[in-house]
């Protein structure tokens, strides 16, 4: 048996004032989902899913992390 856990998190990167990206790709900050995965990984939780919700038109990115551990 597993307990199962959900963390929502933004991982884009904050900007200060209007500024155009190429792609969305170019505003996202990887950075903040490895130290999340890192984190849940030292307190005994393992990654089991992701999936990421992208709003194109104010450039937020926003991850959906699932984990579990043995009961």
């Amino acid at each position: 048996m597993f307990e199962y856990k959900s963390v929502a998190l933004s991982i884009h990167k904050e900007m200060k004032g209007l500024k155009l990206v190429k792609t969305i790709v170019d505003h996202v900050d990887t950075a903040k989902l490895d130290e999340l995965i890192n984190k849940q990984a030292t307190e005994g939780w393992e990654l089991v899913a992701h999936s990421s919700v992208v709003d194109t038109v104010i450039g937020r990115v926003n991850a959906i992390v699932t984990f579990r551990r043995p009961k």
